[in-house]
């Protein structure tokens, strides 16, 4: 494939905006959250200390400034992805039709890697918090309100409706791809 490389950071970029776009809307559906305070503390008001021990709104304080930086890391691949968008329409529409394509293959099989990784909830649950929190105050002590608010089944969820709407748009764009690819051939074809 000559655009290979251009496929590949496609790929990347496909699948970085729509995991991290997936993730910010679960993380402020308000669907998800029996108790209002949290969502409104997520959007910047503060937690209630009568119901929430200190190193549950330390590790609440984590978790937005995390989500904070999902919204910059969507921001730049957004901005990324346009830049490699023109970048491919300047080469033509067969370029286009070729990346698009190839980008979106790999944007699927990184899709299908994270589903894999995620068979495991309780490894990738664990790995998740080593690498994006650098203490320990995710650990919390049983009975907290916190774990009862959200417990592990509730990220197992939101875990399944992340990695749902990353394979619904991955999936579209691919075969958005796979139609826009025919049609220029056939463009291409009667010339």
């Amino acid at each position: 494939m000559k655009y290979k490389l251009l496929s590949i950071i496609l790929g990347i970029l496909l699948f970085t905006a729509t995991l991290l776009s997936a993730v910010l809307i679960t993380a402020y559906d308000t669907r998800n959250y029996d108790n209002g305070n949290v969502l409104k503390f997520l959007r910047g008001g503060e937690l209630d200390e009568k119901v929430f021990s200190q190193r549950e709104i330390l590790h609440m304080q984590d978790v937005r400034s995390l989500l904070r930086w999902c919204a910059y890391a969507l921001y730049a691949s957004l901005i990324l992805l346009a830049a490699v968008f023109f970048l491919i329409i300047r080469k033509g529409k067969k370029a286009l039709y070729q990346t698009l394509a190839g980008g979106s293959i790999v944007a699927v099989g990184l899709t299908a890697i994270t589903a894999l990784a995620s068979l495991n909830f309780d490894w990738l649950f664990l790995k998740f918090h080593k690498i994006f929190f650098s203490n320990s105050l995710w650990q919390l002590p049983p009975g907290a309100e916190l774990l009862n608010l959200f417990p592990k089944e509730f990220f197992r969820n939101a875990a399944a409706k992340i990695l749902a709407v990353t394979f619904l748009v991955q999936g579209a764009i691919l075969i958005n791809a796979l139609l826009f690819r025919k049609r220029v051939r056939r463009c291409l074809s009667m010339k």
